[in-house]
């Protein structure tokens, strides 16, 4: 049910050790190296149920974000090894399992939900098919796009308020980094007509970026216009 059970911590001091913890009232999933205690990569073989249980009720948010990351990459590298379209259903449900909780914490949210970038991807393999890793790393955006737009929707027009006074604090640049990445993936379903909005409406640097971005990433209409009209508003200002 997502609740702890035992926090400890293990030292290691040799190549191969065994650990037994009594009284443990049922089978539990591991959470190890909490809020990365050791500077070292763990490689632990989870089923898809656990790694959507770690992703969810998880309390340690370092090990939540982490196994997104490592899914999602061991997922992208699979779907190019084996030539696939399309991600496995269950990898697109756990990443989802992030939105479920964006109201209590919208910066980790925002982050949680990006897909690691196509460089650290590459990094991971002995020979870097720069094309294929791309496209799979699209394929599964695309995927995770259509499979929540409802909700990536609700996110976005929740929180869409151009007319609010920009404010710089934590809570309120947490909320703008998940408008923007509900917006990021919006761009790619029948809604991008939202990004069009979002550039025309904007009244900060940060939510005109990221309109301005996914227009020319997707090449949406009026990108080019866009860029332009960025140019002439900015190309005065030295910073």
């Amino acid at each position: 049910d997502g609740k702890e059970l035992l926090t400890q911590t293990l030292v290691l001091t040799r190549n191969e050790q065994t650990f037994t913890f009594k009284d443990i009232p049922q089978r539990p999933v591991l959470s190890l190296n909490r809020s990365f205690t050791a500077p070292v990569s763990i490689d632990i073989d989870y089923t898809d149920e656990e790694r959507l249980h770690l992703m969810t009720y998880d309390t340690d948010d370092f090990n939540r974000y982490e196994l997104g990351q490592n899914y999602a990459l061991k997922e992208i590298l699979n779907m190019v090894r084996e030539k696939r379209t399309q991600p496995n259903e269950a990898f697109i449900r756990a990443f989802g399992s992030y939105l479920n909780q964006s109201d209590a914490d919208p910066a980790f949210a925002a982050r949680a939900v990006l897909l690691p970038a196509a460089s650290f991807i590459g990094d991971q393999t002995d020979v870097f098919d720069v094309d294929a890793v791309l496209d799979a790393r699209r394929q599964v955006r695309k995927a995770f796009a259509d499979a929540f737009k409802d909700q990536l929707k609700d996110i976005y027009t929740g929180l869409a308020d151009f007319e609010k006074p920009f404010s710089p604090d934590p809570k309120e640049a947490g909320k703008r980094a998940l408008k923007n990445a509900a917006l990021t993936y919006l761009a790619l379903t029948d809604e991008a007509h939202l990004v069009q909005e979002a550039y025309q409406k904007s009244t900060n640097m940060t939510d005109l970026m990221a309109a301005l971005s996914a227009l020319v990433t997707h090449a949406l209409p009026g990108f080019e216009e866009a860029l332009q009209d960025f140019y002439h508003r900015y190309e005065d200002d030295h910073l």
